[in-house]
């Protein structure tokens, strides 16, 4: 086992808050990856229960977030097999439900502004083309006051 797995372990069985905190506030994935992997699976509904209460109480969730989604990558076969896995991960099923309900209009909103901005530089930079085309192109008759023109016909 490694530090941080041991450090983990020991917050799960003494129901350290700052131990947990201080494993939470680790932003290396494979360290959390493999801290998860060989956490005993006795710890695994506990570890669950503190994710979602740092999911309920906190803003900035990314980290725990990190953690769970590993969690639940490498305990999933476990965690099929207990019956109160269902009502454990209701809540979380519901916040991220709320937190994400809007995404797919913010992603709609977001795909119109983008095709708006495209279109946008697309004319601009034609504009642009055509105002140096148009600088460039020497004229084909230049007539000068005073001079006679023979015209053939």
């Amino acid at each position: 086992m490694d530090s941080l797995a041991v450090v983990l372990f020991q917050a799960l069985h003494n129901n350290d808050v700052q131990l947990l905190d201080y494993c939470f506030q680790n932003e290396d994935e494979d360290l959390i990856e493999n801290t998860l992997k060989k956490l005993q699976q006795t710890k695994v509904l506990a570890l669950i229960d503190k994710i979602i209460e740092r999911l309920d109480s906190q803003k900035n969730t990314f980290n725990i977030m990190v953690w769970l989604k590993y969690l639940l990558k490498h305990h999933a076969s476990f965690l099929i097999t207990k019956t109160e896995t269902v009502n454990k991960l209701a809540p979380l099923v519901a916040m991220l439900e709320k937190r994400t309900i809007n995404y797919d209009k913010i992603y709609k909103l977001k795909g119109k502004l983008d095709m708006m901005l495209d279109i946008n530089e697309t004319v601009r930079k034609q504009k642009k083309k055509q105002k140096k085309l148009n600088i460039e192109q020497k004229p084909l008759v230049v007539y000068e006051e005073g001079k006679n023109y023979d015209f053939v016909e």
